[in-house]
């Protein structure tokens, strides 16, 4: 505690004195009186000895209000347990305690009640040409109070009573720039038009003096105002700007209802009082960050799984002990490139959709070269939101379930035996029962060729459920490396168009392409990609009425991606339906009830888009049609 005007009496006013028994022998410790007080009544016993500093909880704010009358002058704080419950205080208190925050550090709360205490007694004599002393006092203010929380709206308004020392202001606020958040200093609460007055009059400052800082700033409008600057009334302005991306990057300003009351030397004072107070900002922001990554790698290292943040400016990956036993790399810190190696995945897709598209990215990653040997993990990726010290980041997780893979392996197996050996026997009996309609054992009555006919019409039904089945185990146990061949596009269009003249003709429907002359040649897997348009063709043959019309499209923007939809005017999908489309075995109560199938070709058709990185999506309106859109990387050439 510096030299000056000392706290020597403290009053505290609450029924609850076991409660603040750390906070009074702190104040004891620094040679401080205190006296608990339960009673308004029993303060005219201390006339003779006004308080420096008076604390009260809630239930005695009503009465500060008399004290204060009564007594004149005095430091009144109050103590709130929570901030829910400071908010329920009713006065504007310039300063308070949340006994939830400073509960555990009650010496350096007594440092800032006393700080305070002698801060308010100097500040009444202050000479606005002292700025050294008036800046001096503004940083330590934040000082004491950026160790207490770490927000510097609050810090900036414990300190902005010396401001209007130096110069008059309307209104003072701290832009937030981390958060996009708007605070008046004074804590009133911020009107949607003083907001857009704000941000045009910060984006205007920015343009002039930070430009590099000016896309911080939205351009969204939080009220109708055409000009909110006019409507506000205000006639100057001066900001200050803490410049860098980390959490106390911001814009602090005063704002003034008449004209010219800035001036140069306003400006100059105030640029220097902000790279001093930057410096505080630096000096704690690297402790923070400090601290805080020590914090997230004590829990990082307790995963037991495999676990990486990843810096992608700096190109770096930050492993978890699990990962480094696993790989026998015993360093905290390896680069991007060391991590594609052992995760090979389609990183341009994991960044794209974390990244870009803001959505997790899930994904099986099998590591070794021999399938016995290999192993599997389940793998998430995620953008990192909020770090400290990494600000464009992916966490990863992964999974090993190399057992549970195994046993899933032996399942696909089996079923795959018992479907193969399934297909003998039907086929036999097909065989048998198309002898039998050519009437070559005889000449069948009407009855016993309508049974015929059920038959056969059940065995086909059975015959695709087999081969349903055995496709989905062929996809999921082959995961097979793709193979990549150099394709024409309106070739390959025009194949499956081919497949499915008969058919469509059938139901008197027309197949459509909508797609360039031109396009360019690609590099993909052929045989996948005509199995997955297949799919798509026949579902909307399948769900479309007669006579109607389907549409192929496609695209190869900048020869990056294969683009493709298969656009029908059917039945559609009901919404309650949607996010269970692509699941395997999932038929809506109309498909179960009208069509045959065993609800596995979009699953299907989905495994075999994400075994080449790429990704399938629909939109579809009930009774009007639905639009199934697939998109999957290829290497292009002319």
């Amino acid at each position: 505690m510096e030299s000056g005007k000392s706290v020597k009496y403290v009053l505290l006013f609450s029924s609850n004195t076991q409660k603040y028994t750390s906070l009074i022998e702190a104040f004891r410790s620094k040679g401080c009186s205190v006296n608990v007080l339960n009673a308004t009544n029993i303060l005219d016993d201390h006339k003779n000895l006004p308080p420096d500093l008076v604390l009260f909880d809630r239930e005695y704010e009503n009465d500060m209000h008399e004290i204060s009358q009564t007594y004149g002058d005095l430091d009144l704080i109050p103590i709130a347990e929570t901030e829910t419950e400071l908010e329920q205080f009713h006065g504007n208190w310039p300063f308070f305690v949340v006994w939830s925050w400073d509960s555990g550090h009650v010496s350096l709360l007594t440092d800032r009640l006393i700080r305070f205490f002698q801060n308010n007694k100097e500040s009444a004599v202050l000479n606005p040409i002292n700025s050294d002393k008036i800046k001096l006092n503004i940083l330590k203010d934040i000082l004491l109070s950026l160790d207490d929380h770490l927000r510097l709206s609050d810090a900036l308004s414990t300190a902005a009573r010396y401001f209007d020392a130096i110069v008059p202001y309307d209104l003072l606020f701290f832009y937030s720039l981390w958060s996009d958040n708007i605070v008046l200093l004074n804590g009133e609460s911020v009107s949607p038009r003083l907001k857009d007055a704000i941000h045009v009059i910060s984006k205007n400052y920015l343009l002039e003096h930070a430009s590099d800082m000016i896309n911080t700033i939205p351009d969204f409008r939080y009220s109708d105002s055409t000009d909110p600057v006019e409507d506000e009334g205000i006639r100057d302005s001066l900001l200050l700007t803490f410049p860098g991306s980390g959490r106390f990057s911001g814009i602090i300003g005063m704002l003034s209802y008449k004209e010219n009351v800035y001036s140069t030397e306003n400006f100059m004072f105030f640029q220097e009082l902000t790279s001093g107070i930057e410096k505080i900002l630096k000096h704690i922001e690297s402790i923070v960050r400090k601290k805080q990554e020590q914090q997230i790698f004590s829990v990082f290292d307790q995963i037991n799984d495999i676990a990486a943040i990843i810096d992608l400016n700096s190109k770096q990956a930050y492993i978890n002990q699990f990962f480094q036993n696993l790989t026998g790399v015993y360093r905290k810190v390896i680069t991007f490139d060391e991590l594609k190696e052992f995760f090979n995945q389609n990183w341009d897709a994991v960044i794209k959709s974390c990244i870009d598209e803001k959505k997790v990215y899930r994904h099986k990653v099998f590591i070794g070269k021999h399938i016995k040997d290999r192993l599997v993990f389940d793998t998430v990726t995620d953008r990192f939101r909020s770090l400290p010290f990494i600000e464009n980041g992916l966490i990863l997780v992964a999974r090993d379930i190399t057992d549970n893979q195994r046993v899933e392996d032996m399942k696909a197996d089996l079923i795959s035996n018992v479907s193969h050996e399934l297909k003998t026997p039907v086929a036999i009996v097909k065989e048998y029962v198309s002898l039998m309609a050519d009437g070559i054992g005889g000449t069948l009555s009407e009855d016993h060729q309508e049974f015929n006919q059920i038959i056969s019409n059940n065995l086909e039904r059975l015959e695709r459920l087999i081969n349903n089945v055995f496709d989905v185990i062929k996809s999921e146990k082959s995961k097979r490396k793709p193979q990549i061949t150099k394709i024409d596009v309106n070739g390959l269009i025009k194949e499956v168009l081919d497949l499915f003249k008969v058919r469509y003709s059938s139901k008197s429907m027309t197949l459509k392409t909508e797609i360039g002359d031109n396009l360019p040649y690609i590099h993909s897997d052929r045989d996948l990609l005509i199995q997955v348009l297949v799919n798509l063709v026949e579902n909307a043959y399948k769900y479309s009425n007669e006579g109607s019309e389907v549409i192929i499209s496609a695209d190869v923007p900048d020869n990056k991606e294969f683009c493709v939809a298969v656009k029908d005017n059917g039945r559609g999908i009901a919404k309650k339906d949607q996010d269970k489309i692509f699941q395997r075995f999932f038929r809506t109560g109309l498909d179960l009830e009208r069509l045959p199938g065993a609800g596995l070709g979009l699953s299907i058709t989905k495994d075999l888009i994400e075994q080449i990185g790429g990704e399938i999506w629909f939109t579809s309106e009930l009774n009007k049609g639905s639009t199934f859109y697939v998109k999957v990387p290829v290497a292009g050439s002319q």
